[in-house]
């Protein structure tokens, strides 16, 4: 027996950017922390330590008026592009939309269920404040949330080829892209410092399959 070849079938990719601008990092953390005395909070439907803001319909951190802010924008917008074109190949604009973006603020107990993002291409998540001993984020197989019933077998060793699902353990100003379909979750965070993250979603402003073609706007 001789074996010819593994091929990697349907991999996903994961995007991890670093935003450069430590200054930027640091100030943005200030105006985070002093907007969201006045701001609403959209609680999470399933854990009560868990916080949203700017996450309600029309809304969009990304808006608020400041140059950090608008520094930040640009950072996502060219990770975007290069994960889009470089990384996955995808034959897109250069123009595109984040259709919303929110900050995240998790005490002690909180977590995020499992879910995914619709209504969107790439969805991504910039790490503002990460206690020491936080949670990641964990990702989970396309194959056994899509697929139909298949028998289980324990891995001797776990694998990229037998994983049903994968965490990642962020840095402070690292941004992580993924395709917007992939399942992920966050579990229980036991530190008594609270995790701030901002989230976001991007699509292309237009789309052109050779069957139709559509132009998007906010």
């Amino acid at each position: 027996m001789s074996r010819v070849e593994v091929v990697e079938m349907f991999p996903k990719p994961l995007g991890i950017y670093r935003w450069d601008n430590t200054e930027g990092h640091k100030k943005l953390k200030d105006i985070v922390r002093e907007r969201i005395k006045t701001k609403e909070i959209d609680g999470s439907p399933v854990s009560a330590d868990i916080f949203h803001f700017w996450n309600k319909s029309g809304e969009n951190f990304l808006d608020e008026d400041d140059p950090v802010i608008k520094d930040l924008e640009k950072f996502l917008g060219e990770s975007y592009l290069d994960f889009m074109k470089d990384v996955i190949k995808y034959d897109v604009v250069d123009e595109y939309i984040i259709t919303d973006c929110w900050v995240n603020v998790t005490r002690k107990g909180g977590w995020q269920y499992k879910h995914s993002h619709a209504n969107c291409v790439i969805s991504g998540t910039y790490y503002l404040n990460l206690p020491v001993g936080s949670t990641g984020i964990t990702f989970h197989s396309q194959t056994k949330e899509k697929s139909d019933p298949y028998l289980a077998i324990n891995p001797s060793t776990m694998s990229q080829f037998n994983s049903e699902s994968l965490t990642m353990m962020p840095e402070e100003g690292i941004l992580f892209l993924w395709p917007s379909q992939l399942t992920h979750e966050c579990k229980i965070l036991t530190t008594d410092v609270r995790r701030v993250s901002i989230s976001m979603n991007f699509v292309p402003a237009e789309l052109d399959t050779g069957i139709y073609r559509l132009r998007l706007s906010r």
